[in-house]
């Protein structure tokens, strides 16, 4: 008896190995191991440092999907041998069959870093692993009986891969419930603020603003009059540098005040910051919303990336917080997911015009990268107009990548381009002091405005930044109300001290521009 995923009868003349419990278990077997990036991405969101960045555990259906689908492939490949056998299109099932084979085959290869290729060295060691992987699987299969045979039986040594990814799955989604109630938020009803505060402070921070194209270099065809307007107005620094080129390390030395070299998803609420002389976890650390608290200034959050609602939520009076990475809120959008990553073990999907559906799927995350920020944006237009906050912080995702906005027609979308985020940017902030006009709140509330980073124009590999590159310089605009000229600060300025002008000013320490340079010269952190 015959088929591509098992050997005839063995050569010495004796039983087949083959038998109809076996037949299912290879059958199995090989649609596991075609699923094995989904259950890997799968598994990867229940380490608790990925779900540090994560709204919630990941949901049910993405574990009930792949197992349905390990499933109906695995009977499906089940039934296409039985018929092969009975002698219907032996040629088609034998070619679907290796062709499975090889796919997954190429999946577990592009698992294994020195299997990858890229460059032209790792390529040309790639392809020598790879000629000495098949001469020896040539080899066995001279042993084995064939390469049918040795197919089947590396497929059944796989088994038991497949019982551990089933009962990994349904044990997260046992677990569901237990796993979400320990991300939620825990928030103690906030202590309210006995009257509408004299100081107010609305901290916007964005990602990857960048101070060479917003102000040194901006192309000449871009227009950002609130930006100018701001500079004109604000205390301006043109030599400030984050603490870091990545968001995960700047935006703690800019909320807590320390100088922090790396840092490390640990725990749903628990990020480990490295610092001069030690580690320790940021929810440990002062930060910029409990010494508000303790001055007696109310405050609230609203934006993505870091979990803010599980760090602070019990230092706020509000906090909203968005994932980067949500979950699928459909099993549409979840098949687009899975779509994306099964092609990606196909070689030539571009050409085969495979990557269609995977395209749709990259224009539905730029659609919900734009809906996070006109949550974001919507919400903190709100806080900004409420009198009883003296502190709102709001960190939006833009000018970062994806491109979300297209300023010709001042739509959301996709299309554009960092260019057209940053008109984006200019006109957030224009609304944002729009709205405080409006409340009638503009006379008392001061604008702080800066980034976690520069534009990676050329993606640096590092968190580290050069001091003597401009081309790592972010805006760092602060606005005090009262009507004074704008000041240009050109001495350095690094991420750290933004805590200390933040208190500065809520303690009432900083009142004019020249409050802001005379406290930064004493300080140690500039």
């Amino acid at each position: 008896m015959r088929m591509p995923m098992g050997p005839p009868a063995d050569a010495s003349g004796g039983s087949s190995l083959r038998s109809p419990v076996r037949d299912l278990a290879v059958a199995l077997s090989l649609a596991n191991l075609l699923l094995l990036r989904l259950w890997k991405d799968n598994f990867a969101l229940l380490a608790a440092s990925n779900q540090y960045f994560l709204e919630g555990p990941p949901r049910p259906m993405r574990f009930l999907g792949v197992s349905a689908a390990v499933a109906v492939l695995g009977i499906a490949f089940f039934v296409a041998a039985r018929l092969r056998d009975a002698g219907w299109a032996r040629g088609a099932t034998t070619l679907g069959f290796w062709a499975a084979a090889g796919y997954a085959a190429n999946l577990c290869r592009l698992e294994v870093p020195w299997l990858r290729g890229g460059s032209t060295a790792a390529g040309l060691r790639a392809v020598a692993l790879l000629a000495l992987l098949g001469i020896g699987a040539w080899w066995l299969a001279r042993r084995c009986g064939g390469p049918r045979r040795l197919a089947y039986l590396a497929l059944l040594v796989a088994t038991p891969f497949t019982g551990l990814n089933l009962g990994r799955g349904l044990l997260a989604v046992a677990t569901y419930p237990r796993a979400k109630a320990a991300l939620e938020a825990p928030a103690p009803p906030p202590r309210p603020a006995e009257k509408p505060p004299a100081r107010r402070l609305v901290f916007l921070l964005f990602d990857e603003l960048d101070f060479e194209q917003a102000f040194a270099r901006r192309p000449l065809e871009l227009d950002l009059p609130q930006l100018d307007r701001l500079r004109r107005e604000a205390w301006s620094a043109e030599s400030a540098y984050p603490q870091s080129n990545w968001t995960r390390a700047s935006v703690p030395a800019l909320l807590s005040g320390q100088e922090v070299f790396d840092a490390r998803p640990a725990g749903p609420a628990d990020l480990r910051l490295s610092l001069a002389d030690r580690e320790v976890s940021w929810r440990d650390l002062p930060s910029l919303f409990s010494r508000a608290r303790a001055l007696g200034v109310s405050s609230a959050i609203t934006g993505n990336y870091h979990p803010y609602c599980r760090l602070f939520g019990d230092q706020v009076a509000q906090c909203h917080a968005h994932s980067d990475y949500p979950e699928p809120r459909d099993w549409a959008e979840l098949a687009g997911a899975y779509h994306q990553n099964l092609v990606h073990g196909v070689p030539g999907a571009r050409w085969l015009g495979l990557d269609r559906f995977t395209r749709q799927y990259g224009r539905k995350h730029v659609e919900r990268r734009a809906s996070m920020y006109g949550s974001i944006h919507g919400e903190a237009v709100t806080l900004v107009g409420r009198a009883e906050l003296g502190l709102v912080f709001a960190h939006y995702p833009i000018p970062h990548w994806p491109p979300i906005y297209l300023r010709d027609s001042r739509t959301l979308g996709p299309g554009g381009s960092y260019l057209d985020n940053l008109a984006l940017v200019d006109r957030s902030i224009g609304e944002i002091r729009a709205a405080l006009q409006v409340k009638g709140l503009a006379d008392r509330t001061a604008l702080l405005v800066t980034a976690d980073h520069a534009h990676r124009r050329e993606g640096p590999e590092k968190g580290d930044v050069d001091l003597g590159n401009p081309a790592h310089r972010v805006p760092f605009l602060l606005y005090l109300p009262g009507g004074s000229p704008g000041v240009i600060h050109r001495e350095l300025l690094r991420g750290a001290a933004t805590f200390d002008v933040a208190v500065a000013f809520l303690a009432g320490e900083v009142q004019t521009h020249a409050d802001v340079s005379r406290m930064l010269r004493k300080s140690c952190r500039r």
